[in-house]
């Protein structure tokens, strides 16, 4: 995994993941949030991107109770801080974590 510290816009940062890594990351389990939440450990003030795959693991927020995409909010945030998913819109810059490899 490798951690961007670099705000973009969710296609953007899902377009960066792919030119320079493989995609950016999904959350698909437990074990998943828990790779997520140690690769930013060192900057617990952060919300990032996460992958628009269909989620079997859910931790959002009691306010955004639910799955991605969604009007006017189309993405799924992971709040590092609150450590719950947010529904965030496309056109918001958040950091992101790309896939190294599969």
């Amino acid at each position: 995994m490798e951690l961007s510290l670099l705000p973009l816009k969710w296609g953007k940062a899902k377009d960066y993941c792919r030119q320079n890594y493989t995609d950016l990351f999904s959350m698909l389990n437990e074990d998943d949030m828990d790779r997520i939440l140690d690769a930013a450990a060192q900057e617990p003030r952060l919300t990032l991107w996460v992958n628009r795959d269909p989620l079997e693991y859910r931790s959002w927020s009691i306010a955004d109770n639910y799955q991605c995409p969604t009007l006017p909010r189309h993405c799924g945030a992971l709040s590092i801080t609150e450590r719950v998913w947010e529904s965030k819109p496309y056109e918001e810059k958040l950091n992101f974590i790309c896939y190294t490899e599969f």
